[in-house]
């Protein structure tokens, strides 16, 4: 039971390390760290602001492009640790929200990627901006409402485990 207190706990622990850089290549992302970088490159997307617009978009790709890598490294090892903990249910379901985030960073990263200066009208360069936005925004929400129920699951498993010890 300790080797599954100690999984809960890691994953636990990720989930509340916050940080302003990502971790060097090679190691997990935590969910919260992700999404705080990702938060802080949407910060500074600002529709109609087109003068910095290639460095914004660069910028944005990047921190897509670290939270999908990231995210990909964390949710490997939940999807390998977990399953005797939580079973056959309870690991679709996870599987199926680590889905749907993967979905939803492939469409803000196209989202970007499309963003134009040139060739269209400002109105339309600004749907556009708002577009990739919200997308931000709503991926932002997914992890952060993942990362919560997450968080309440394994704590109920931690104090199953725990008193179970007593």
């Amino acid at each position: 039971m300790s080797g599954e207190l100690e999984i809960i706990e890691r994953v636990i622990q990720e989930h509340k390390q916050v940080g302003a850089h990502l971790r060097a290549l090679g190691e997990s992302i935590p969910d919260e760290q992700a999404r705080a970088t990702l938060e802080k490159a949407h910060a500074e997307w600002i529709p109609g602001q087109t003068r910095n617009l290639p460095e914004l978009k660069a910028g944005l790709l990047d921190a897509l492009d670290a939270l999908d890598d990231g995210l990909r490294k964390h949710f490997a090892f939940e999807e390998e640790a977990l399953p005797p903990l939580l079973g056959e249910l309870l690991m679709r379901a996870l599987k199926l929200q680590h889905a749907e985030i993967a979905g939803e960073i492939s469409q803000a990263r196209a989202l970007t990627q499309g963003i134009r200066a040139e060739g269209i009208d400002r109105e339309h360069q600004l749907i556009e901006e708002m577009r990739v936005q919200q997308a931000i925004a709503a991926l932002s929400r997914l992890i952060e409402e993942h990362a919560d129920t997450e968080e309440k699951m394994l704590d109920m498993l931690r104090r199953a485990l725990e008193t179970g010890q007593q």
